[in-house]
């Protein structure tokens, strides 16, 4: 072997190696990847960028948008509505209708975005009904990973492996390709689930530090027994009167934090609640929302001779236009590795994070403490700004709105146009009058123009660290096949499986990337596969189609292990499963699919 290939071949095991160690971000690694490849000279720096402007990229870009447009308007809530409604309040049927609802969602959406969308849905059936979400979420999990065998856009693998063959000077692949293969595995996906549920499922209680549909007061004691929230009532005669928070230093010298300001409307014959900013003045009449340890809120009262009203967490007292939720940190959150003062979490949101609760312990001391995936933050804020949240799968995943919730009406005023926006982009890219690429960057914009997302929140919504993978790992793949590793992994498969015949290597190459997949991003495992794929297929003089979408297929198969996809993450703790868990639900499913394809694939297309 050359120096050349060596180095690239260094360069690809210390990207996997810090895949699976987890300590860096994956899109972290793939920028590092990119610079290793210039600085070692194996790629110029044109080709080393080159990922940023492939369709691919630019696809699963505007896809994300649209995901984004989706859930804002409310999509999964209206789902929810729906499968209760026809369930009957049947476990069995909620859960295949909560199936359903993920893969036909999942079939033009990210996986990861539908989970994160139908978490909340699957933990509120759940409380409601009375049974363990662990009955449910699971399979949720699976379908929605199921999801990305039905269409061409439904998931970066498909459209990686779709590059990969018009690079190679194939047609690619049309809308619809993937369907036959896709409905087969969801359907017996749907079957096992519903005959094998009692062998396949464990019946675990939910997390005690989420109660099914407790009130704030029960929330707030579970994740800050330490702290109160009060309300100050300013008399005319005291010292805060025509002051700033900031002025008083309420926070900083008096040790509480501000997190609502109510003051009274004449006009509307009530009370209204204001964000307290550092340049609001304070009036007299004012009743401060304040949260502090009982010896910090004593001081305050007594130092301002301020009116103690009753706790502002008590049953009934809180003002009725704030309240509270419990989210989760996602996985690629913007949240992992910072403290809430980094990530301007209150700046951001117009929101306070007044507890933490980690492993199932609330933390003490959490504004300094950097945040992991799976962190439940409990949020205090205007009841719109709260469900707002949910309509932001990439950072969190709301897991529980309070009882008081039950009282305010949904807000999706914009469905019926993000609806109207996706089928257009479906029919017109499953017709072949368009590229999927233009296809999708028509109703990203249609999304925005029609206000199903805001401009602004289209560049902070995004997944970033999605695209910057996929850009980052494709110019490594170019350059494994530019110095000659490509062709010798090639030969060394082929002369290990060619003697067996097609469906010997399909498996082969199947199993191989489902392996990967298990520990390394399924994003990345689709880049590095492909080009293999195709390349195996030439060698054999065979039509390379089967094999790249086997190797697409398999890394949708990623539900064997907690890291294996961010689906499988967000739904491991809220469901209390154990890694056993996911094996004994995902090999049946993974079986079914190695089967479709070592037997179906051949068959399909005339091996």
């Amino acid at each position: 072997m050359t120096n050349e290939q060596w180095t690239v071949l260094a360069i690809l095991g210390a990207a996997v190696v810090l895949f699976v160690h987890g300590r860096l971000r994956v899109d972290l690694v793939a920028l590092l990847v990119v610079v290793a490849l210039m600085v070692s000279g194996i790629a110029t720096p044109a080709q080393a960028v080159s990922g940023f402007g492939s369709t691919v990229v630019v696809t699963l870009g505007a896809l994300l948008v649209v995901g984004e447009a989706l859930s804002r308007t409310g999509f999964a809530g209206g789902c929810g509505e729906t499968i209760l409604r026809w369930s009957r309040g049947r476990e069995g049927r909620i859960r295949t209708l909560l199936m359903l609802s993920a893969a036909t969602i999942g079939s033009v959406m990210s996986s990861t975005a539908v989970v994160a969308l139908f978490v909340p849905v699957a933990l509120r059936i759940a409380d409601d009904r009375g049974f363990p979400p662990s009955r449910l979420l699971l399979p949720l999990a699976c379908a929605a990973l199921v999801s990305g065998m039905l269409t061409l856009i439904a998931t970066t693998a498909n459209l990686v492996v779709h590059g990969e063959l018009r690079a190679q000077g194939r047609p690619g692949l049309h809308f619809f390709d993937f369907t036959p293969f896709g409905a087969v595995v969801l359907a017996a996906t749907l079957l096992l689930f519903a005959f094998g549920s009692r062998w396949l499922l464990p019946t675990r209680k939910r997390d005690s530090s989420v109660p099914p549909r407790p009130r704030i007061s029960e929330l707030w004691q579970r994740f800050v027994p330490q702290r109160g929230l009060r309300r100050l009532r300013l008399p005319t005669m005291t010292s805060l009167v025509g002051r700033t928070p900031r002025e008083a230093e309420l926070g900083g010298r008096h040790g509480i934090r501000l997190v609502g300001v109510e003051r009274p409307n004449k006009t509307l014959g009530q009370s209204i609640v204001l964000e307290p900013s550092p340049e609001l003045r304070l009036i007299a009449g004012d009743v401060l929302v304040a949260v502090g340890t009982d010896e910090h809120l004593d001081a305050v009262t007594a130092t301002f001779g301020l009116d103690r009203l009753e706790e502002a967490t008590g049953q009934g007292t809180i003002d009725p236009g704030v309240g509270v939720a419990v989210v989760m940190v996602a996985p690629d959150s913007a949240l992992v590795g910072k403290n809430l003062a980094q990530s301007a979490f209150r700046t951001r949101h117009h929101l306070d994070v007044v507890g933490v609760r980690r492993d199932g312990q609330a933390l003490p001391d959490f504004s300094r403490v950097p945040l992991r995936t799976g962190d439940q933050l409990l949020v205090l804020g205007p009841w719109p700004r709260l469900r707002q949240l949910s309509r932001e799968p990439r950072d969190y995943v709301l897991l529980t709105l309070p009882a008081e919730f039950a009282a305010q009406a949904p807000e999706r005023p914009r469905l019926p146009a993000s609806l109207l926006v996706l089928v257009g982009m479906v029919a017109l890219s499953a017709s072949g009058v368009l590229p999927t690429v233009t296809c999708a960057l028509l109703a990203a914009v249609a999304m925005v123009l029609l206000r199903c997302v805001p401009l602004g929140d289209v560049y902070s919504g995004l997944s970033w660290s999605s695209i910057v993978l996929v850009a980052g790992m494709l110019p490594l793949a170019a350059a494994l096949d530019r110095t000659g590793v490509m062709a010798l992994a090639v030969d060394a498969l082929h002369d290990a499986t060619g003697h067996l015949g097609p469906r010997a290597l399909l498996a082969v190459l199947f199993v191989t990337t489902t392996a990967m997949s298990s520990f390394v991003s399924n994003h990345a495992t689709a880049v590095l596969m492909a080009p293999v794929a195709l390349r195996l297929a030439q060698s054999l003089d065979v039509p390379p189609e089967p094999l790249a979408m086997a190797v697409a297929l398999s890394c949708s198969c990623a539900f064997l292990t907690p890291m294996a996809s961010s689906a499988m993450t967000l739904v491991y703790e809220p469901g209390g499963y154990r890694p056993f868990d996911l094996l004994r639900a995902g090999l049946p499913v993974f079986a079914v699919t190695l089967l479709v394809c070592v037997f179906g694939m051949p068959w399909w297309f005339g091996w």
